[in-house]
This record gives structure tokens, C-alpha cells and sequence, in this order.
């Protein structure tokens, strides 16, 4: 369970918690180390993440945020290309905000867009959940059977529990 997902639980138990609640229940000292988090998962603050949170746009599994393409309040996607993705990719595609480092993939505070309907090929990129827990693996098929990769960790096979869409893109974040 990443730091962002820990927060984003406490938001759901206390919508009014404020930063420094949020640092002594995570146990920092500061609250500074809670905004250090929340820059590095792409939210402007406080505010922008307890919304995100609140709406739902933000989930408490491992590793991912979900945000709506077509309604990116929070500004985490360029206007133009947020309009472009919703337009071109299928209509129940959504952007994941990466909390967790996934390799070579993708970065904490980047944004991987999860197109659901897309017909999968040898070596995409696609979102699965693992005990409840989503993620981003490598898909090869070998003998007629799908084998899914750790991107963190290429010598190692997981099994996971449901293949949730294709990875179509990664928006990478530049601090």
C-alpha cells in the first residue's frame, strides 16, 4: 500500500482531516512530509487531493489513481490531450495516476490510460488487479497462454486475479 493510498483512506474516514492530522496519523512529525507526497502524486494540495478523494476520482488501490479523462477537474492531463484521449480512445477509458514506481513503465506521478475495450498484443502494457490490489504488468503469450510480467522486477511471473484494460498510453510528469 503506497503513502498516497494510506492518505486517501483517512480522507475517506474524516473528509474535514487537515495535513498535519493526516502526518501524525501516518507518523511524520511535519506536515510537510504530507504535501511532499501529494506534489509527487501530481495534486496541487490539500484541497485538489481531498476533492479528488471525496469525488471519487482518486481509489484506494495499490499503486493507482483513477481520474476521468473526459472530467479532469484537477488539471493532471494537458486540456488538449485529455480531449484527445477521451475522443480516440474507447468511451470507458480512464486515466490511472502511478502512486508507485513500475520500472522502466512508469513513474510515480505519471499517468498511465487504461483503455478497457482495446484488443491486447504481445508485450503491451495492461492494468490488472492482484488481491484486490491494481497494478501495471507486461503481457507476453508463450504456447497459447498469457504470461504476465512484474515491470519492478522482469524475472518474475505473476498470476494476476482480473486483466482490468490495456495500457494505450503513459503521460509522464515533468517536475
Amino acid at each position: 500500500m503506497s503513502i498516497v493510498d494510506d492518505m486517501a483512506k483517512l480522507v475517506l474516514k474524516n473528509p474535514n482531516i487537515s495535513a498535519r492530522e493526516i502526518a501524525l496519523a501516518l507518523g511524520y512529525a511535519e506536515q510537510k512530509s504530507i504535501y511532499y507526497w501529494l506534489q509527487k502524486a501530481g495534486f496541487k494540495g490539500m484541497k485538489d487531493f481531498r476533492q479528488a478523494v471525496l469525488r471519487r476520482n482518486a481509489s484506494s488501490d495499490y499503486g493507482l489513481m483513477n481520474v476521468s479523462l473526459a472530467r479532469d477537474r484537477n488539471g493532471l492531463l494537458p486540456r488538449n490531450l485529455g480531449e484527445y484521449l477521451a475522443q480516440s480512445l474507447s468511451p470507458g477509458s480512464y486515466g490511472v495516476l502511478v502512486s508507485r514506481d513500475s520500472g522502466e513503465a512508469a513513474k510515480p506521478g505519471d499517468m498511465a490510460i487504461v483503455d478497457p475495450d482495446a484488443p491486447w498484443g504481445q508485450g503491451d502494457l495492461v492494468a490488472v488487479k492482484i488481491d484486490g490490489a491494481t497494478g501495471i504488468l507486461r503481457r507476453y503469450v508463450t504456447s497459447g497462454s498469457a504470461v504476465f510480467v512484474d515491470l519492478s522486477a522482469p524475472g518474475q511471473v505473476l498470476f494476476p486475479d482480473l486483466v482490468v484494460g490495456k495500457v494505450a498510453a503513459i503521460v509522464r510528469r515533468y517536475v
